[in-house]
């Protein structure tokens, strides 16, 4: 799992998360309504974390299957918000 400092362009992210939501959603990303079953490589997740948030990608199936569960155990989810790219 690899934690995004930059969006596509080497532009680097803001830190709060509504900023860095609509940060990746300008570079291409899209919201996914629901926490996605599968692993995909172009998958983002951006969790808020007090006045912070971070946004990872992961790259492969188990660091995927392993943040999904532990979020999975999460009873309040409105720091989380799952994104994707279109693949280029």
């Amino acid at each position: 799992m690899q934690k995004i400092f930059f969006n596509r362009k080497n532009e680097s992210l803001p830190s709060a998360f509504q900023e860095k939501l609509t940060a990746l959603i300008n570079d291409g990303a899209e919201k996914i309504d629901k926490i996605p079953h599968k692993f995909d490589s172009n998958i983002v997740c951006v969790v808020k974390n007090g006045d912070d948030s971070e946004a990872v990608y992961f790259q492969n199936v188990k660091e995927f299957n392993q943040f999904r569960n532990a979020l999975l155990r999460i009873s309040n989810r409105d720091g989380v918000a799952w994104l994707k790219y279109k693949r280029s």
